[in-house]
């Protein structure tokens, strides 16, 4: 087996291009911006009209929108994802409760590793990977919940032995603390996934890991995001991969105004193509 193995799908929740490019922020994704291993699309914007998490995460792994979802409020999705259509067993760690109807397990069955989800057995197993030092209001968002997403996956990547290593890793605390108005837990938090996805790149050593979010946020009204909300259609993409072919013809899957339904495009070109 190569040493560099496998594309990471990684989320972060309703994260501004702002605050993702600021490298006092995340310090990290924008060194790795300045390298010949990346791409960085900041000028892509949401395929669904309501640039909320359900529709925008459908967008992603999906590629295509689904009319039925127009909030947070959903159904198990009629849309087939990405991992199902190629018979893929992914490693999925997910904090966010929606994503079982997102992916609709019911349909594929597949597991998704979360905080609900966790037993004795496998909770002394995943502590040896440690969390980020970052201390965080214990009201602002349920920061357990993000670090067991985080040591979940890097467990269960590990055991991973697919012949196509793949998997999602997703967040929620950045856009939970956003709408309560705190700034300042926001920006911890966008730099607690830095941190992580430092630690994926250098230790778990995937070839390729795709990093995005499932909508903008307001430009004047930071807290919230809507169709109606001014900055809320605004996202980026960063790609990270050790894979220089493929990351040099990544414009050629892409739509001439990226959109998020692209990110599906990435997805097959660094793990199918």
């Amino acid at each position: 087996m190569d040493k560099y193995n496998g594309t990471i799908l990684i989320t972060i929740d309703g994260v501004r291009k702002k605050e993702i490019f600021n490298s006092n922020i995340a310090p990290f994704l924008n060194y790795a911006c300045k390298k010949k291993y990346s791409k960085k699309i900041d000028n892509m914007v949401v395929a669904n009209k309501y640039k909320v998490s359900s529709p925008g995460y459908n967008d992603i792994i999906t590629g295509k929108v689904n009319e039925k979802y127009i909030d947070n409020h959903i159904d198990y999705n009629k849309n087939t994802n990405f991992f199902e259509n190629y018979k893929l067993k992914p490693t999925l760690a997910l904090s966010w409760e929606k994503f079982n109807k997102i992916y609709n397990t019911r349909r594929n069955k597949f597991k998704i590793l979360n905080y609900i989800n966790k037993t004795k057995k496998i909770n002394n197993k995943i502590k040896k990977t440690k969390c980020s030092k970052i201390k965080f209001n214990k009201h602002s968002c349920n920061y357990n919940e993000e670090c067991y997403a985080f040591q979940t996956f890097c467990y269960y990547w590990k055991k991973n032995n697919e012949k196509i290593k793949c998997g999602h890793l997703g967040f929620k605390c950045s856009d939970s603390v956003a709408h309560q108005n705190n700034f300042q837990e926001y920006t911890k938090y966008i730099s607690f996934y830095d941190k992580i996805i430092k630690y994926i790149w250098k230790n778990l050593l995937p070839e390729t890991i795709i990093i995005t979010t499932d909508h903008g946020r307001g430009t004047k009204n930071w807290n919230d995001h809507y169709y109606n909300i001014p900055g809320s259609n605004n996202i980026w993409c960063i790609i990270l991969s050790r894979n220089k072919n493929k990351l040099y013809n990544v414009s050629n899957v892409l739509s001439k105004q990226p959109i998020n339904t692209d990110i599906y495009n990435l997805l097959h070109h660094f793990i199918i193509y």
